[in-house]
């Protein structure tokens, strides 16, 4: 595969090497070598022409602010009607939103995606991530991607609500009270009362800023935090229950 990127050491390790791993949080013996890759310079106007007239997919992940410069460069050299856009970044419909002030020949297609992935080493190509990931591409005519415990479709405004305003927001606000607390872990906001009541709050608020029928998104954070961020089951139980309004 090749990779149109703006970092051009990046660019040149990538074709130097060919090859590089991918390592797991969760499992040390678990690594995946990744061959046969190359680069392309986002400048280099001839190599990225021939790479985008190959490409039926082509998708990024580079950060929301680059997205519409290699929107535009890539829009450039389509030469089919029928090559497909996906924007990985957290950002909201970063694919169509990278468009708006094109002419567009691609097709758009938003996602909602998440991989943990912790800062990595300058000086090297591997990467070191968790083996959890989700690609969740909004529900229409395409498929580029084959549905698998991976790869999904379907509403795109729920699933951006839930990951990116819910969950990411829950435990952005959650982990930076707990650092104004000098709290090193998110468990330890439930063993002392003053941070109950907080976490109990910022639930609260996420009930009343969405109505009944979106409750059930609130209840899937709630036990997507027990599976994966390891608080104590009684903590979580009574943390739901506080929360849990009667109908």
């Amino acid at each position: 595969s090749s990779n149109p990127d703006v970092n051009k050491e990046l660019v040149s390790s990538i074709n130097e090497n060919r090859e590089y791993k991918v390592s797991s949080i969760d499992n040390e013996n678990s690594i995946k070598h990744i061959k046969d890759v190359s680069a392309v310079d986002i400048q280099d106007k001839t190599n990225l022409q021939k790479l985008v007239e190959q490409s039926s997919l082509i998708s990024t992940s580079v950060g929301p602010k680059f997205v519409p410069e290699i929107a535009a460069a890539i829009n450039e050299y389509v030469v089919s009607d029928s090559v497909i856009f996906i924007a990985f970044e957290n950002q909201y419909r970063a694919s169509t939103s990278a468009f708006k002030d094109l002419k567009n020949k691609l097709i758009p297609l938003d996602a909602v995606v998440d991989k943990i992935v912790p800062p990595q080493s300058k000086d090297s190509l591997d990467v070191l991530v968790e083996d959890f990931g989700s690609i969740f591409i909004e529900k229409n005519e395409y498929r580029p991607l084959t549905e698998s415990e991976v790869v999904s479709y379907g509403d795109y405004e729920n699933e951006f609500i839930k990951k990116l305003w819910l969950l990411n927001g829950l435990h952005l606000k959650l982990s930076y009270f707990g650092l104004s607390k000098e709290l090193k872990y998110i468990h330890e906001l439930f063993e002392s009362h003053e941070s109950s009541i907080f976490a109990t709050k910022a639930l609260n608020s996420l009930k009343e800023a969405r109505d009944d029928e979106s409750w059930d998104l609130v209840k899937e954070i709630i036990s997507y935090i027990e599976e994966y961020e390891e608080f104590a089951d009684d903590d979580i139980d009574q943390w739901a229950e506080k929360i849990d309004y009667d109908d």
